[in-house]
Parts: C-alpha cells; structure tokens; sequence
C-alpha cells in the first residue's frame, strides 16, 4: 500500500522526482495531490510505500528533488506530517 505522501508543486518536479526514484527501482505514482494536504490550490504527490520513504528521500536530496512537504496516511485515512 503507498501511504507516503510526498508533496510537490508543479507536475513537472513530481515527474523529475518519480524519474529519480524510477531509476532506483523504487515504486511510486504521480497522482493529483488530495485537497487536505494543498489547500493554497494544485500540488502533486508521490505516493509510495512507507518502508521505501527514508531512502527515496536521501536519493531526492541528492538529485536536488526533495519534496515541499511530507505526509503519512492513517489506516482511518488521516493525514499525518511526516518528519524523516
């Protein structure tokens, strides 16, 4: 299940983004960001799975892609930032 949530403000660095994790074989998906998580209006996220999240974020920074913000999903589909 992708329950991480890694927020971006444009389509095109979300796709930057998912490229880096493409090629370190980390499964992701771009999807319009939940309205809860960009109130100020359009985001993008990154969904993947928690276990991948501490190691796709080191492989965004270095890339100069990291995310503006970070969330967890609840099993009661509750947004939760995440500080990693």
């Amino acid at each position: 299940m992708y329950d991480v949530y890694f927020i971006y403000r444009s389509v095109t660095h979300g796709q930057a983004g998912r490229a880096v994790l493409e090629k370190n074989r980390i499964p992701s998906r771009l999807i319009r960001s939940p309205r809860e998580l960009a109130p100020s209006g359009c985001a993008y996220a990154l969904t993947l799975r928690s276990r991948d999240a501490e190691n796709a974020l080191r492989l965004l920074a270095g890339e100069d892609r990291r995310p503006k913000e970070l969330f967890r999903r609840n099993p009661d589909g509750a947004f939760e930032p995440l500080r990693l």
